[in-house]
């Protein structure tokens, strides 16, 4: 029914778990309850009676398994790990509900597919050859920037690229997933950044 906000002990936000998950970390006392979802309650067959977690923080600190951390590869992604902004101009294009306009956003080749050989790119700002279509050599963009960008490198086309493109971190993962979901009210305070 509702999904739990798990954070790690500095709150920092490591995942999102299904609330049967938090309570058995909450009676196994590996986690303080920190926001529950208002007057709701868990109910157990003894008559015994919780609040509802929405929102728990480990008492020990949990460092991320890289496993844990890793993204499928596709256009999404790509824009959730951007924030939903045009790493060129920063433009954030939304629809009139206020949620992020996918059809003002692409996904470009930093280093255009036009200067691959073998499939490969070098990467500007560090030296490293990667595959052309990778974590590492695209960027969301929205379509103004991406067609004046055309098949040219950012200098080339008189950009300049706002963000480095990476592998997505494992706060990034979060980000993700909070991309498909709506974002419950007892969440906000704890994902700003």
């Amino acid at each position: 029914m509702h999904a739990v906000l798990l954070l790690n002990v500095d709150h920092t936000p490591m995942k999102i778990v299904p609330w049967q998950k938090a309570m058995c970390l909450l009676l196994a006392d590996k986690v303080r309850l920190i926001e529950s979802y208002g007057d709701k309650v868990v109910h157990s067959a003894s008559g015994k009676t919780w609040p509802w977690p929405a929102v728990v923080a480990l008492k020990t600190y949990e460092r991320i398994k890289r496993a844990e951390s890793k993204v499928k590869f596709k256009r999404l992604n790509v824009l959730a790990r951007d924030g939903f902004a045009c790493a060129y101009c920063g433009v954030k294009p939304q629809t009139s509900a206020g949620l992020p306009d996918l059809s003002r956003l692409s996904v470009d080749h930093v280093v255009p597919k036009s200067r691959a050989v073998d499939g490969k790119v070098k990467l500007p700002w560090n030296g490293r050859v990667v595959p052309m279509t990778c974590w590492d050599n695209v960027v969301s963009s929205c379509n103004a920037c991406n067609y004046a960008k055309a098949d040219r490198t950012p200098a080339e086309a008189g950009m300049k690229l706002q963000v480095v493109p990476r592998r997505p971190n494992p706060f990034d993962v979060v980000r993700i997933v909070l991309s498909r979901m709506a974002v419950p009210a007892e969440w906000e305070p704890h994902l700003s950044s």
